[in-house]
């Protein structure tokens, strides 16, 4: 009797684990993917599906980092949602009073005020127009312009824009199957 018992577990453990692994196996795993200075992924949720083209700059002499995320969004009935998140250093090094500024290659140039600030990055949201998606695929470099605290002339970081449009071809072949 008892070994009947530590069959029937045996087997009931065998049997959920397979059951685990092939639930494991049966999600699609999500994958991330490079292109140039970008990074870029989908994630599938019930409803939508999200993807995000990002870039992450750490500029080590100073511990700053900086983060640049365009994000799509797909909902189940076609409606696409688009806009550019940049995240700076914490709003003890950021001048939130004064608005964050960026601008692609000189030729045009998008302000917001930060949205939030806590104590590792502050938050500026750039919702998507045509201009500002024409520039981001287009342009050779974007520059990110802010004020710190004690600083009359603003900080600048230029960086190129190299990989974004061919991640942004990628991401809209992947959201037009949703």
């Amino acid at each position: 009797m008892m070994f009947k018992n530590f069959q029937v577990a045996l087997s009931f453990l065998l049997l959920s684990s397979l059951f685990a692994f092939a639930t494991e196996v049966s999600e699609k795993p999500m994958k991330i993917k490079r292109s140039g200075w970008w990074t870029y992924y989908c994630k599938n949720y019930e409803e939508q599906r999200h993807c995000e083209i990002a870039r992450k700059i750490n500029i080590e002499q100073q511990n700053e980092i900086f983060l640049i995320i365009y994000k799509i969004t797909k909902d189940i009935k076609s409606k696409v949602k688009e806009n550019l998140h940049i995240l700076t250093p914490p709003a003890s090094r950021v001048n939130i009073n004064k608005r964050l500024k960026i601008s692609f290659d000189d030729k045009t140039k998008f302000t917001r005020p930060f949205l939030k600030c806590e104590n590792t990055s502050c938050l500026a949201v750039f919702n998507n127009n045509r201009m500002l998606k024409y520039s981001m695929k287009n342009f050779g470099k974007m520059k990110i312009t802010f004020y710190g605290f004690e600083d009359e002339e603003p900080i600048s970081l230029t960086l190129p824009m190299d990989g974004f449009t061919r991640a942004l071809v990628d991401i809209i072949q992947e959201l037009e199957s949703f």
